[in-house]
């Protein structure tokens, strides 16, 4: 499964707004104002990949595989459903994105030490990168 997300902080704007655009077109689309009403099963690990980071960093991360989501889309239509698997592991990671966290907080030692180089250089901003690395506003949760 492939699936591109972006989180509206990652671009600057202090939103709660992310977007999926993937290979399964039923998940893909504007969520506003996000929530997770409750997570189940067991943990997925997957290596994660991010806009904010060099393409060839990956970080395994164990999150639930299924999460119960309301949200609002473009058109201000409410929804609430099940969201599983690899599309619940995008949806956990960009409302990450909207609470600042990123996946080097989310991931183990042993990760962040097996990246630790490129991860430096991405944060001494050395790397040469496909995406820029956006400033988080960190902690601005408002909704404005």
């Amino acid at each position: 499964s492939m699936s591109i997300a972006i989180a509206a902080p990652q671009i600057g704007i202090s939103k709660r707004i992310f977007i999926v655009d993937g290979d399964d077109e039923s998940e893909n689309g504007v969520f506003i104002n996000p929530r997770i009403l409750s997570t189940s099963g067991y943990l997925n690990d997957f290596a994660e990949a991010c806009l904010s980071f060099p393409c060839d960093i990956r970080l395994h991360i164990k999150r639930p595989t299924i999460v119960e989501l309301e949200w609002y889309d473009e058109k201000k239509v409410y929804h609430k459903k099940f969201i599983g698997e690899f599309t619940a592991m995008v949806v956990q990671h960009e409302i990450d994105h909207l609470d600042g966290i990123l996946m080097i907080d989310r991931t183990t030692e042993d990760e962040l030490k097996r990246n630790k180089n490129k991860l430096e250089r991405t944060l001494k901003k050395k790397a040469k990168f496909k995406h820029p690395v956006f400033n988080y506003n960190i902690g601005n949760k408002t909704n404005k």
